[in-house]
């Protein structure tokens, strides 16, 4: 944590709700903001309500890829709460995606399978605390991001978010696979570099923008000279360019822009 200080704000709210009849709810909600300058605030408030969680988590989220809330996740479906996690189909299997460790531990993970992205940031916890704003669970997020999460202390409000999630997991989810290994050596899971060097030629191909020659003249290059070391020699082939490479980095890698 590079910095202590953190920007807090704690309020109580007078929410009017029609729930049948007029009824009016007191929830409590505390904002929490992160920048570059000031990292781990956020995160250590989940891990300290994950931690409190005595019955239900239910999270739906784009992308899950910070291993410290991964880790705290496990720890409470290990203590016995019930955990169901939804996540974006294409984010699953991004590098360093907590995924795999959650359907290891025995937790129910789906995977987003309707067309659009995924974009949720959402989690409820014990049916009466809702945790939403920008911030994803990931690393990015964390250390290097501008963002915000709005804890929601409310169970009317965690209502209609589990309403939703409900709807979610019966409808747009699907059960998690994890991935084997592809032919020509693909795999998911592998870092960035290792991604673009074992690509085959058609992969590229498939990137908006690089068509057939230019596909060829990467691999040509990429064999050339034994294999990239950092994702900026993309930008030594010829023809690449400053738009292209960030595609082909997007395609490949999304987790670097999440």
């Amino acid at each position: 944590m590079r910095s202590a200080f953190a920007v807090s704000l704690v309020v109580v709210c007078l929410l009017g709700l029609t729930l049948g009849a007029q009824e009016v709810a007191t929830c409590a909600v505390q904002a929490l903001f992160v920048s570059p300058d000031v990292d781990g605030v956020i995160e250590q408030e989940l891990i300290a309500l994950i931690n409190q969680a005595t019955s239900t988590i239910d999270m739906a989220l784009f992308t899950f890829t910070d291993d410290q809330l991964g880790a705290a996740v496990i720890r409470a479906h290990q203590r016995g709460v019930t955990v169901r996690v939804v996540l974006d189909g294409q984010n699953a299997n991004s590098t360093g995606s907590e995924v795999e460790k959650l359907h290891t531990a025995g937790i129910p993970v789906r995977v987003d399978s309707a067309s659009g992205r995924f974009h949720h940031k959402f989690v409820v916890i014990d049916g009466e605390i809702v945790i939403t704003g920008s911030y994803n669970w990931s690393n990015a997020a964390d250390d290097a991001n501008f963002e915000n999460v709005v804890v929601i202390h409310c169970p009317e409000i965690a209502a209609a978010f589990t309403q939703e999630f409900e709807r979610l997991w019966a409808f747009w989810g699907m059960a998690f696979v994890p991935p084997g290994p592809e032919p020509n050596g693909w795999c998911p899971g592998c870092t960035c570099v290792e991604k673009l060097n074992r690509a085959t030629q058609a992969q590229y191909e498939g990137v908006y923008g690089i068509g057939p020659t230019l596909a060829a003249r990467i691999v040509e290059y990429r064999d050339r000279i034994g294999g990239f070391a950092y994702l900026s020699q993309l930008d030594d082939v010829p023809g690449i360019g400053q738009a292209r490479m960030e595609a082909i980095l997007r395609y490949f890698c999304p987790e670097l822009y999440q």
